[in-house]
Formats: C-alpha cells, structure tokens, sequence
C-alpha cells in the first residue's frame, strides 16, 4: 500500500467509519479495488503512483461500477515531487472530506 492509502485504511479498518466494514484491494469482476464496502457497494481509489499512468484501466472500472449501481469516489493523491503542495495534502484534505460524509 502507498503512504496514502495506509492513512486512509487507517481510518477506515476495524469499522471506524459509521460501523461500515472496509476491504482492502479487493477483486471485483477484473479489478482490484483499493477499498470496498460491499454492504453500502462504495469504492474508494486513492489515484497516483499506478493510477497515474492506467487512465483508460480507471475509467474502464469506474464505468462498470456505476453501471452496476456501486458508489465510487476517487481521491487524489500528491507525489513527493509536487512543488506546489505538502507530500499526501490532497489525499489526507479529501479523506478528511470523505469521513465526514
């Protein structure tokens, strides 16, 4: 798991967000889902690193999820080598954001 995505499975394992059981990269049909609620059919992504460069794979995901009626929220995520924003604030900014919700 990158830095990011262990600070959100942080929050997210052992059901500590609205008692909602999370999996971590999760199959589904052929996909690997970096998060799942299969009870509420939520997808969470943290896009970067691969995501970076598997535009036409995400998309692809992201279609035949919501056509299949599932939630998905993808939250970006900042490389160390940004020079315009601290390493994982956009990440750690939309989890906050999705925690809330």
């Amino acid at each position: 798991m990158t830095p990011a995505e262990k600070k959100l499975w942080a929050q997210l394992s052992n059901k500590q967000l609205h008692g909602l059981k999370f999996r971590r990269q999760h199959p589904l049909h052929h996909f690997i889902l970096d998060f799942y609620c299969r009870t509420q059919r939520l997808v969470v992504e943290v896009d970067g690193g691969a995501h970076s460069t598997q535009r036409d794979y995400d998309e692809a995901r992201e279609e035949w999820l919501i056509q299949r009626g599932s939630s998905h929220i993808s939250l970006p995520f900042c490389s160390p080598a940004s020079s315009s924003t601290h390493w994982g604030t956009p990440a750690n900014a939309s989890m906050r954001m999705v925690l809330v919700v």
